[in-house]
């Protein structure tokens, strides 16, 4: 993920879908396998509106669009909302990086089904959508 890079992840809240008690996605550096942030379902929650809003929905979109989350990855979210931010350069109230040469990975993660009591199947989720957008040279 270089500096000016934006990705978007387009997905499911699966807790509020009750496929989970509880949702969530986070970064990790690809090379030493370490988390450096996450958001959960409680914060998934009404971000899908701030893209759409100009759009004339149908009371079907409407009815949907709750259950979408619409999160942005990039290196600095200053001002920015839904946005989690990846840290490159180590501070004191960071430590947690991921360099720029190192890639990154995108999990998505849903606990417990209500009904199961395990995960639920990988054939009964919709997986998410992403979309990584890079300045040309």
């Amino acid at each position: 993920l270089n500096i000016s890079d934006v990705i978007f992840v387009v997905g499911i809240n699966h807790q509020l879908t009750n496929m989970s008690t509880y949702s969530s996605m986070s970064i990790y550096d690809a090379t030493y396998f370490w988390g450096v942030n996450e958001i959960s379902n409680t914060q998934m929650k009404n971000t899908s509106w701030k893209y759409i809003y100009n759009i004339n929905k149908n009371e079907k979109e409407k009815n949907l669009l709750p259950y979408i989350y619409v999160y942005e990855i990039r290196r600095d979210c200053m001002n920015i909302i839904n946005c989690l931010q990846v840290p490159y350069i180590p501070n004191s109230e960071n430590k947690a990086v991921i360099p720029i040469s190192d890639p990154i990975v995108i999990t998505e993660r849903m606990y417990n089904n209500p009904i199961t009591n395990v995960g639920p199947y990988l054939s009964d989720v919709i997986l998410p959508v992403i979309v990584h957008l890079r300045k040309k040279n």
